[in-house]
């Protein structure tokens, strides 16, 4: 970091109340500031201002603070120069870019900084151009829309007007006069207003919109005329190869079907029978099977339905499943009728308990 200590001369200067030059110091001010960066480090200057007394009595300002201009403005704590240039830079980068720029060049600022300071720069003075371009856009969709509009020629952006009706766009148009041609959209609100307050210009479509409107006209003349297109052009007709196959019409439908029976069928004789079943297999366990029974390539039999179940005691009650001790004991009781449980034995009355009570 590099320090510099300055100090004012002892010149006199005027009072930016009544104009009255004045030399008569009242008390001393420090200041620091931050200048532009030397070979990749910031400058730092402590600078010592004067406070001046005011030698009229008539003016409201008895005492002020000399100003160094050129320098550095009131209230700021960074030189002019340092001010103009983080301006520049938030002009072409603006937020955090510009803060991150900032750090490498040796100027650290934040990007609230650099958004303000954009904000404080004056606005450059508006020239109407010759040819000017109108569209909308959205700054929010399906709520809220604005125009545009820009220099045809330069492609700079000329103004930005809220809402996107014609009363809008012909209020603009009547207040900036000298515009000769309008590049718009197909829009027949802009059309109308251009068309009130320019009579004379000359209103051309965009390039876009107008190659946009050709293909969709196009494709109506298209779409119009399929019918003629079919009679002049019939479909030809495809050949077997390129006709649509379902699954159950493909080559893969009886494949699985057909497999085994080529497999199980091949000659198993003479010393090379191992090879003839090798181009049948999938697998390599087909290969070395040589001894397979003559009906391994048939489909083995369904089992037979079993019967259906009865509730009683010679069908097996209860179910597979069930508790096998019950299955035990239903096997051991004889055959017939189930024994009937016998009468319940009443339950003789409780009696109270009598304790003794000894003899006197």
């Amino acid at each position: 970091m590099v320090v510099v200590t300055a100090r004012t001369r002892d010149a006199a200067v005027s009072c930016p109340g009544c104009g009255t030059a004045t030399a008569q110091v009242h008390g001393y001010h420090h200041r620091t500031l931050k200048d532009v960066p030397v070979d990749g480090r910031q400058v730092v200057v402590h600078l010592r201002t004067r406070r001046l007394v005011c030698p009229a009595r008539s003016c409201p300002r008895q005492t002020f603070r000399e100003q160094v201009p050129g320098l550095v403005e009131r209230h700021q704590r960074r030189t002019v120069r340092l001010v103009r240039q983080i301006s520049q830079v938030a002009q072409e980068l603006c937020g955090r870019a510009v803060a991150r720029l900032a750090g490498v060049l040796a100027v650290p600022v934040s990007r609230s900084t650099a958004l303000r300071r954009l904000r404080r720069l004056p606005l450059p003075e508006l020239t109407v151009p010759r040819v000017i371009g109108v569209d909308d856009f959205a700054l929010r969709r399906r709520h809220r829309y604005a125009t545009i509009v820009i220099d045809a020629e330069t492609g700079r952006r000329v103004a930005v007007l809220p809402g996107r009706d014609a009363a809008t766009l012909e209020s603009w148009l009547r207040g900036h006069p000298g515009v000769e041609v309008v590049c718009r959209d197909g829009s027949a609100t802009y059309a109308e207003a251009i068309r009130r307050a320019l009579p004379d210009a000359v209103q051309v479509s965009d390039r876009w919109h107008l190659w946009r409107n050709l293909c969709d006209k196009v494709l109506l003349e298209i779409r119009a005329h399929a019918g003629c297109w079919a009679t002049v052009n019939p479909p030809r007709r495809s050949s077997r190869a390129d006709r649509p196959r379902t699954p159950e019409q493909g080559p893969r439908a009886t494949r699985p079907r057909r497999r085994p029976a080529r497999l199980f069928t091949a000659p198993r004789h003479g010393p090379k029978h191992r090879q003839t079943l090798c181009p049948h297999a999938r697998t390599p366990r087909f290969a070395h099977r040589p001894h397979l029974p003559p009906d391994a390539g048939r489909p083995l039999p369904r089992p037979p339905a079993r019967p259906p179940r009865r509730r009683s005691r010679d069908s097996g009650y209860p179910p597979a499943g069930a508790d096998p001790e019950i299955g035990l004991h239903r096997q051991r009781q004889p055959a017939g009728p189930l024994p009937q449980p016998g009468p319940r034995r009443k339950r003789p009355p409780s009696r109270p308990h009598v304790t003794p009570v000894a003899s006197c």
